[in-house]
């Protein structure tokens, strides 16, 4: 067969990192460090390697797919997204907030609004018990909406 027409994988890199489905909901911290780092490659444009440049196009494509969701003069009814949510279960309390999927770090426990967790606690109140994927049954002592600055 003619080389023509047989792509050689081994040039062109690894493929490009494809985003994550659905709305890019971001918490305006989140977009703030999505600008930071699309500007942080973006400034080194002329020396970025091919696998940078194809993150500089992901994280270009993040940015311009944003959608900015600033929650903080929300009343604290109700879990939603850009909650910071305090959770009570049998070994004591913990801190967890709902952020894109961008900003998420779970061992930070930034949950991002589209895992099963986040789903879990959406639109349950202060007082009330979730069971979370792991079974493990959480109280809902407190839900804020902080400014994410």
């Amino acid at each position: 067969m003619s080389q023509a027409f047989i792509k050689n994988d081994a040039e062109d890199g690894p493929p490009e990192r494809r985003p994550p489905s659905g709305p890019n909901y971001v918490t305006p911290r989140g977009f703030e460090l999505l600008s930071k780092k699309v500007r942080a490659l973006g400034e080194r444009r002329g020396e970025l390697t091919k696998e940078e440049r194809g993150e500089l196009r992901y994280w270009q494509g993040r940015l311009s797919s944003a959608v900015p969701v600033d929650n903080s003069k929300r009343p604290p009814e109700d879990v939603r997204f850009g909650a910071e949510v305090v959770l009570k279960d049998a070994g004591g309390t913990r801190r967890v907030r709902i952020v894109g999927q961008d900003e998420a770090d779970e061992a930070l426990g930034a949950l991002s609004w589209d895992s099963i967790a986040a789903r879990v606690l959406t639109g349950h109140r202060p007082g009330e018990s979730v069971t979370l994927e792991d079974g493990a049954a959480v109280e809902i002592v407190s839900v804020g909406y902080p400014p994410w600055t």
